[in-house]
């Protein structure tokens, strides 16, 4: 939506602005089952061409929250950074995530949330929302960069998230710091390892049921070193599952803009990073504790080498994307269709433009991204 950059509030919202998204009542506990099943029926009647051209029949079950477009690393890769706006007056606050987000979106049936940013780890409010969350019932899946947390955070994270159904996901690309450190934009790898090493004994001396995943960017600086680290943290320091992905460059994706961006925007594969992916990928078969991103070695060598020959669809309507200054996007790379503070999550799923959004869906599959 060009010249609007969703992160006013009402009061500074322009006219044109507020008439195109006219602002929506809070859903209040009273009243929550009722309007969910209001705008389920609504969803139905408003999307159910496009849902069905693209086999989607439900509705988001999976809240992916932005806490933060703050970070304390400076990964030259990062998928949000094109989120990040420069202000940090309009941030939504802890009240407002359980008020606007977490409550309706519960009633609407969503039932995990991750929690991102940015660093969520750096953010006063990441343990009232953890907490709001919890009362509410949702899985919580913790994503960061263990960067930050001491022992003291830690043993609060795994407190408040001490049951199976929880996980705590720690950004891991390289045993060698040399590498890890040209990913992550400055000299981190020796302080997250170490960090990641006291999370798993923190979890052991508490007896935490907490779920410990690693995740793993792929990419042409790891991939010598990528086999060697996925055994190393699972084997030396101790994580349940490492998740490995693949390094991705689209933002803003649109209906208008997704070809051009799959010609433009692809990584071609070199030798090396073939061998890795391979590798990886028959680690993988006898072993459960490792996942790739994207289901099989054609799909990443298709996502290398031709985007829009990847075979499948778009998961991405089982996810409801919001980043930290409430702008709601069909996909984690997609472009911004509105905002928290301005409509509903119930009406914006009831709109043209996310109608136009499952419209995309049904004929964009350019990547191999976990919501994918």
């Amino acid at each position: 939506m060009e010249g609007w950059t969703c992160r006013l509030d009402r009061a500074r919202a322009p006219s044109a602005t507020r008439a195109r998204f006219p602002i929506r009542r809070r859903l209040s506990c009273r009243t929550v089952d009722a309007v969910g099943l209001g705008v389920r029926a609504g969803l139905t009647a408003w999307n159910r061409s496009a849902a069905l051209a693209n086999g989607y029949h439900g509705m988001a079950k999976i809240l992916s929250l932005e806490l933060t477009d703050r970070c304390n690393m400076r990964c030259p890769m990062c998928v949000t950074s094109s989120h990040r706006l420069g202000s940090r007056e309009n941030l939504l606050s802890s009240r407002e995530i359980q008020r606007e987000i977490l409550e309706p979106g519960r009633a609407l049936g969503l039932n995990r949330l991750v929690l991102g940013g940015g660093e969520p780890t750096i953010t006063r409010g990441l343990h009232d929302t953890i907490q709001a969350a919890l009362s509410l019932s949702y899985d919580v899946v913790l994503t960061t960069n263990l960067l930050k947390p001491g022992r003291s955070q830690m043993k609060r994270m795994l407190k408040q998230l001490d049951h199976l159904r929880h996980v705590i996901m720690v950004s891991f690309d390289s045993l060698v710091a040399e590498e890890m450190n040209l990913i992550r934009g400055g000299r981190f790898q020796h302080v997250v390892l170490a960090h990641c090493r006291l999370l798993v004994s923190l979890r052991g001396k508490m007896g935490a049921q907490t779920q410990l995943i690693a995740c793993l960017v792929l990419q042409e600086t790891n991939a010598g070193s990528a086999m060697e680290t996925v055994r190393f943290l699972l084997d030396e320091v101790g994580f349940d599952r490492v998740v490995v992905q693949p390094m991705h460059r689209y933002y803003s994706v649109s209906l208008d803009n997704y070809r051009e961006q799959a010609v433009m925007l692809r990584s071609p594969s070199s030798p090396r990073l073939s061998q890795a992916v391979e590798e990886i990928f028959a680690a993988s078969a006898s072993d459960g504790r490792i996942t790739l991103i994207g289901g099989t070695p054609q799909a990443w060598e298709l996502f290398y080498r031709d985007p829009l020959s990847i075979p499948g669809r778009c998961r991405a309507p089982e996810y409801l994307f919001i980043d930290a200054y409430g702008n709601l996007r069909g996909c984690v790379v997609g472009e911004v269709l509105s905002n928290i503070r301005l409509e509903s999550i119930g009406d914006y799923l009831a709109s043209e433009r996310y109608a136009r959004f499952l419209e995309l869906v049904a004929v964009c599959k350019i990547c191999i991204h976990p919501c994918s």
